[in-house]
Order: structure tokens, then C-alpha cells, then sequence
């Protein structure tokens, strides 16, 4: 008998443990939504999107297949999002993705330096003094699409580690 009690008071403590206890409550007030829109995935890929928010934040995008079918078939998209950042500056973001990588664009976003920029294109138009293959693909995607200092400080790191090697 004692055992079978065992069991139920088990049996309702497992029960209790489990209920749910509605405790969740969120810090700040949800931000309402004032506009959205969506179309797809459609079949041939492509889809759009774009919604506002109440606090200002805004964001739109458009996808779609280039080369549908072939071997150079890649997907890609271009859009923007605009948001405040907490020093009161509105901040907007253009940008393209494809098979060369994210490629953002804004007032915010820091530059390569010129004399940087000079440099890596000099290195990319000369491999045969670098005797790199990889590496130049690497360094032209840089100087092609100006990512961020600190990607250009990774890929140079990463290029004079791998001489180091050889």
C-alpha cells in the first residue's frame, strides 16, 4: 500500500512540475507592425518582401535566379533597411547578395583608405610577383565590392600567414 502511494503522489507531483505557469512576460512592449507585404517563393524562385515598424524600422527585399537552368544558375538579392540607432542617427542600408558575397552600402560603413584600396588593386593586377591563386580571387573580391576594414585586415592577416607557410 505504501508503495502504490508512492506512486501517486509521484504520479501528481510529476503533473504540477509540468503544468504551465504563464510567467513569461516581455521587458519592453511589443512594436506594432504598420505595414507588410510578402509574395512568395514563387516557382521560378523569385520572391519580395518589405514591412514598417512602428519604431521606424523599415526593410524591403526582392530575390530571384540568375541564369535559371545552366551551370552559372546563383540566386540573388538586393534590398534596404533603415533603422535608428541609439544615438538618435537614422541609419540606412542598401545592399546586393549574390555570388560574390553580401555587399552593403551606407554612409555608416567604413571605407577601404585609398592607399589601401591602390595597393590591394596593384597586388590583384600583378599575381605573377605574388605567386598566389586563391589568394588573388580573394583580394580582387575585396577590391571589387570595399568590405570592411576589418575583412580586408583578415584576408591580409590570413595572406601573410599563409607566406610564412611557404
Amino acid at each position: 500500500m505504501l508503495t502504490f502511494q508512492t506512486i501517486v503522489l509521484c504520479v501528481f507531483a510529476s503533473v504540477a512540475a509540468g503544468a504551465s505557469l504563464d510567467v513569461y512576460a516581455p521587458s519592453t512592449p511589443p512594436i506594432p507592425i504598420l505595414r507588410q507585404s510578402a509574395d512568395g517563393p514563387n516557382p521560378d524562385g523569385s520572391y519580395s518582401y518589405s514591412y514598417e515598424t512602428a519604431n521606424g524600422i523599415q526593410a524591403q527585399e526582392v530575390g530571384y535566379i540568375n541564369y535559371a537552368g545552366t551551370k552559372a544558375e546563383s540566386r540573388e538579392a538586393q534590398g534596404s533597411y533603415t533603422y535608428t540607432a541609439p544615438n538618435g542617427e537614422i541609419v540606412q542600408v542598401t545592399y546586393v547578395a549574390n555570388e560574390n558575397g553580401f555587399q552593403p552600402q551606407g554612409s555608416h560603413i567604413p571605407t577601404i583608405p585609398p592607399e589601401i584600396l591602390k595597393g590591394l588593386q596593384y597586388i590583384a593586377a600583378h599575381p605573377e610577383e605574388n605567386n598566389i591563386d586563391a589568394k588573388e580571387t580573394i583580394l580582387r573580391r575585396i577590391v571589387v565590392n570595399k568590405l570592411y576594414f576589418d575583412t580586408l585586415t583578415f584576408v591580409v592577416f590570413r595572406i601573410e600567414e599563409q607566406k610564412s607557410y611557404c
